[in-house]
């Protein structure tokens, strides 16, 4: 094993003990008992979304959507970080948004805050809950918690079984639904994202992408980067796809201080190959990338948020997943008709081979 490995294993042993000592500490049987129809009487739901993950935020906006589609007078909270954020801030469906941070003391005060306003329900769709999520739960003091697979837990009055590699995350999201008992026989679920691009980032992404077009061919969005290392491809990857695919126009996405020295000792980079300008990319952020991939014709990806964001609009992708990891597959894979879903059975997909890649692209 590693030293990565280790300290991933020894991390989330950590947080596991961590857990079961606010789970002796802080749960806490609720006095109310729910039945569907209680919700009549529910005003105010707060979604616990802390990871502060864009995917998930991505996805999670097929609760917001559906939960305001059925019941357009109740207030939608999210509890998210800075980064997610920027995904809902423009979402009609959410009416408030609140920031998280791991800090014990800002935790307090924001529980403390949350318990004023009164919450009705609260939404926690994540596998295990941690100290921290517990203490936040303890302090909001909801009527209702909601949560999958909760049955030993006192906090969560609200219990649905759920078995997390059944189908594609947007699954989960309805059974939260199934699990309230709250959806009508005769209501056709809405599994779309919504993603709201600001007005600033369309315009800043037709700018960009409007003297591409004029090259000629196809206008292939190409990111290279993911949250973990071994997940990102390398700039020589992205130099051999340009290389294979010298008719075809490819823009390079990422956050600026990945941009600024992707390319860096590469020389006389090829004339297909363009780079969004860092001022841009800080710019723009989150947005940017998802406002040019409204306006090119494919996405090239590894696993990361913006597989979703092209999943929402129907887009034409190319995206690399690690074999190895099957649940991801199967929970965290486009979940569109026009992905194309290639498998590296590597460890790092850096080795993965772009040929395999380019070949499947057209």
């Amino acid at each position: 094993m590693d030293l990565r490995a280790y300290n991933r294993k020894m991390n989330l042993w950590m947080r596991a003990k961590k857990a079961q000592i606010a789970k002796f500490l802080l749960d806490r049987k609720s006095p109310e008992h729910y039945s569907p129809s209680a919700f009549k009487t529910i005003k105010k739901v707060l979604f616990l979304r802390y990871d502060d993950k864009l995917g998930d935020m991505i996805v999670s906006t097929v609760s917001f959507h559906n939960l305001k589609a059925l019941y357009p007078k109740i207030h939608i909270a999210v509890i998210t970080g800075k980064r997610a954020r920027t995904l809902i801030e423009n979402n009609k469906d959410v009416d408030q948004i609140f920031n998280y941070t791991r800090d014990w003391v800002k935790i307090l005060i924001l529980g403390l805050r949350l318990r004023m306003k009164k919450y009705d329900l609260v939404i926690d769709i994540d596998k295990k809950p941690t100290a921290q999520s517990f203490f936040l739960l303890r302090l909001i003091k909801a009527r209702f918690t909601f949560g999958f697979n909760k049955a030993g837990y006192k906090l969560y009055n609200i219990n649905r079984p759920y078995v997390w590699d059944s189908g594609h995350i947007t699954k989960l999201h309805k059974a939260v639904f199934e699990g309230l008992k709250i959806l009508p026989k005769d209501y056709n679920f809405d599994f779309r994202y919504i993603l709201p691009i600001p007005k600033e980032s369309v315009k800043l992404a037709e700018k960009i992408v409007k003297p591409l077009k004029k090259e000629g061919g196809k206008l292939i969005l190409f990111n290279p980067f993911a949250a973990a290392k071994r997940r990102c491809f390398s700039a020589e990857q992205v130099l051999q796809t340009a290389s294979l695919l010298s008719k075809y126009q490819i823009l390079v996405i990422g956050y600026e201080n990945k941009l600024e020295n992707f390319f860096k000792g590469h020389k006389n980079l090829p004339v297909n190959l363009h780079i969004v300008d860092y001022k841009n990319a800080r710019k723009g952020e989150i947005w940017l990338n998802i406002a040019l991939l409204r306006q090119v014709d494919i996405l090239i990806t590894p696993d990361t948020y913006i597989v979703h964001a092209a999943s929402g609009f129907d887009k034409k992708q190319i995206c690399v997943y690690f074999s190895e990891d099957k649940e991801n597959l199967v929970v965290w894979g486009p979940n569109s008709k026009n992905a194309t879903l290639l498998e590296n059975e590597k460890t790092d997909h850096k080795d993965f081979d772009i040929k395999k890649l380019v070949k499947n692209l057209f």
